[in-house]
């Protein structure tokens, strides 16, 4: 291969651990999906929501069983993604890493943001090459059809984007995915309709409501519905996007990842939609995959805890950026967990949200509290308690039965955010390993 500049990331199968068959430049692309449900996904165990695409998607890739999203707000996801910063990191706590698209240049590697949300674009870390901000047209009715929907026309644009793209790129996609208005077609809707249920929602408005203990649950069964369609939607235009790319050399050199941003409640706990930031987890956990390009670690899941920030540190990895931290608790490669023989040292996922709240989820427990600890002041957690992994949508509620489970929990909390903080007094290298009854098999 000639004409590549001299310092553009290489891989070969004398030197790569993944094994690529020849010399390739290596790119990669981003799709993050705002409002994306881990639970409406057939290859994360939904039964009743067509997801051909996604499904196919997942066995092509390592499929990440237990993502976390450190802080269900786009503000922190961004130094999540770009600089590799957990939301339990202070914000005076010294050095940040070189936001990523910044790092790449340095490298001739070219970088392309596209996103259909400005305050995404607007990020502080959001150093790419090329920006590219989609309108959102206003809609107050269903799509006549699919290609009308504004899922559709972010797709069309991506397409557009990695066609045009040259190699090596970091190509980042971020959608409002389903806060985008809900213009299904209406026939798409009625798809999950049974006789006994509602009409359809003929609305495109994205609820955002605390629904009353007492609520209709069939004002439910029709957000639900019409969240359902959305989602078919948007694997639909998925299915587009990757059939355009499996035809371009991007086919060859990109590590693709397809992750959520954030979830989207849908009733679980009394709230609909996302303008609240929920810590449970229809807005904490997320859908995430990730593929090779020679799809090493295909159709493979991993129940490992992982958080935005990996992203970052994957991303450097796979890039080879001088740029390299120590793997730590906040941010480590994922290309570990796609070896032969995969390694993995977290063993919990830590997570902020407004007003004080905050949760730790480990393999066997996910513990949400009231009021953050404070130092070696341990407060009375005002909060709950859920067995994981059977407890999927958090209904049963254990706290009053399991008290030293709690209290065991809220000090790896307070544990984990004394390390974060980067305080002079703080922890330095691993954290202790976690009492065995909080933890269960990891792979």
């Amino acid at each position: 291969m000639t004409g590549r500049p001299a310092s553009a990331p290489l891989a070969r199968v004398a030197d790569s651990p993944l094994g690529f068959d020849r010399l390739t430049k290596k790119s990669a692309i981003c799709l993050v999906v705002d409002g994306l449900h881990a639970g409406f996904l057939g290859a994360l165990g939904n039964s009743w929501v067509r997801t051909p695409t996604f499904d196919r998607l997942a066995s092509q890739s390592l499929l990440l069983d237990t993502a976390i999203v450190d802080r269900a707000d786009l503000g922190h996801l961004g130094s999540a993604y770009w600089q590799g910063r957990h939301a339990l990191v202070d914000d005076d706590a010294g050095s940040t890493s070189t936001p990523l698209a910044a790092q790449l240049s340095e490298l001739d590697v070219s970088s392309i943001l596209l996103t259909d949300d400005r305050q995404v674009a607007e990020h502080p870390a959001a150093t790419f090459a090329e920006s590219i901000v989609l309108p959102v047209e206003a809609a107050s009715d269903a799509a006549a059809d699919l290609d009308q929907t504004q899922l559709a026309r972010f797709f069309a644009a991506a397409i557009e984007v990695v066609e045009q793209a040259s190699q090596p790129a970091l190509v980042w996609l971020h959608t409002r995915g389903l806060f985008l208005p809900w213009d299904a077609p209406l026939a798409m809707r009625e798809e999950y309709r049974d006789e006994e249920d509602p009409d359809a929602l003929a609305t495109s408005a994205v609820p955002d409501r605390t629904l009353s203990a007492d609520h209709d649950p069939d004002e439910l069964v029709q957000i639900v519905h019409a969240y359902a369609a959305q989602v078919a939607v948007l694997d639909a235009c998925l299915g587009m996007f990757l059939e355009s790319l499996d035809r371009g050399p991007f086919a060859e050199t990109a590590m693709v990842n397809v992750l959520g941003a954030r979830g989207f409640p849908l009733g679980e706990h009394l709230v609909v939609g996302g303008q609240q930031e929920l810590v449970y987890g229809e807005s904490l956990q997320v859908p995430w995959m990730l593929r090779l390009p020679d799809r090493t670690a295909a159709a493979t899941r991993t129940t490992a805890l992982v958080q935005p920030a990996d992203l970052f540190a994957t991303l450097v990895d796979w890039f080879e950026l001088p740029e390299q931290a120590a793997p730590t608790l906040l941010s480590d490669s994922l290309l570990k967990l796609c070896a032969v023989d995969p390694t993995w040292n977290r063993d919990r996922a830590c997570s902020l949200g407004s007003q004080d709240q905050w949760s730790i989820r480990t393999d066997a427990w996910f513990l949400r509290g009231e009021q953050r600890p404070q130092g070696e002041s341990r407060p009375q957690v005002a909060g709950e308690l859920f067995v994981k992994p059977d407890d999927r949508f958090e209904q049963n509620e254990v706290a009053a039965r399991c008290g030293e489970i709690v209290e065991l929990l809220t000090a790896a909390f307070a544990e984990f955010q004394q390390f974060a903080s980067g305080a002079p007094d703080a922890p330095r290298g691993d954290l202790p390993a976690l009492d065995a009854r909080l933890t269960g098999d990891r792979f």
